[in-house]
């Protein structure tokens, strides 16, 4: 069968292997047309790392699938030429000050680029693509997102402060009128703090993922 390989450089390798090929003699294959030791490719599928020790076909590849080989340890020093971490800030609308720096940092670390596609698969397959424009666009649609987020969890936690506090002031109300009238007043936020709970989660995950690393 074929897959591609695309490597953290931008190259595009096609390869003939047989489904029960091991990872181990795919990175044999791609020393060969790199340069890179095996001791220093890192293989991604679907965003996660693989071991040497598997197979291809148990590992879900099939016929014009896609991997990614990244560079670890000291082979990783001519990618990082292309982008130093100083330039891993953003601007004030959520995009990246230097993009390419900012996609090379994601593409050489094979664990980073695991965590994005878990919490961001949109972002991360943009990052293994060519276009910075569309990295901005997404890093800015996902800054107005969390700003949205931040409006909407003290919208919520400032309506639960306010029935507390009329429920402390109304003293007199038998506790089952009490829970009835929060019930009542509370109703369709409690259906939407899960989801924004859920929400808020996955989105300051992904913002860790480009701050701190």
């Amino acid at each position: 069968m074929k897959i591609t390989v695309m490597t953290s450089d931008e190259q595009i390798l096609n390869l003939d292997v047989d489904p029960n090929e091991s990872v181990e003699n795919v990175k044999a294959l791609l020393e060969v047309e790199t340069s890179v030791p095996i001791q220093q490719q890192q293989i991604l599928f679907n965003g996660n790392e693989v071991g040497n020790s598997q197979k291809l076909s148990a590992l879900g590849v099939k016929n014009d699938d896609l991997l990614m080989m990244t560079v670890s340890g000291a082979g990783a020093g001519a990618a990082a030429s292309s982008g130093s971490t100083n330039d891993l800030s953003f601007n004030t609308d959520g995009s990246a000050i230097n993009p390419a720096a900012f996609q090379q940092h994601f593409r050489r670390d094979s664990n980073l680029m695991g965590q994005l596609f878990q919490n961001d698969p949109e972002l991360a397959q943009t990052i293994l693509g060519n276009d910075l424009n569309k990295i901005q666009e997404i890093l800015r649609l996902r800054h107005r997102q969390r700003s949205q987020l931040q409006r909407q969890k003290k919208k919520s936690w400032l309506f639960f402060t306010q029935i507390l506090l009329m429920l402390k002031h109304k003293r007199r109300l038998k506790l089952p009128s009490a829970r009835k009238e929060l019930m009542i007043i509370g109703k369709l936020h409690l259906n939407i703090i899960p989801k924004l709970l859920q929400e808020w989660s996955c989105c300051m995950l992904t913002w860790r993922l480009m701050v701190y690393h």
